[in-house]
């Protein structure tokens, strides 16, 4: 199992924008913003919505929550 990029692959349950990366910024285009498909490392809730998708998938092997 891949844990470092775990983060990356799971996608958004509601919208979440932010704002462009710098060096990334189109000209005549400053004020437009990223609208987020996937979970990035540092949002304050990528780990909660990783784990709940980790703990689905882990039940489908039918291990039990202790």
């Amino acid at each position: 199992m891949d844990v470092k990029t775990a983060f990356l692959n799971e996608h958004l349950q509601e919208e979440i924008y932010m704002e462009q990366p710098e060096g990334f910024i189109s000209k005549n285009e400053e004020e437009k913003v990223c609208k987020l498909q996937r979970l990035i490392y540092g949002l304050k809730h990528a780990s909660r919505s990783w784990n709940i998708h980790f703990d689905e998938a882990v039940k489908t092997f039918h291990f039990d929550q202790n």
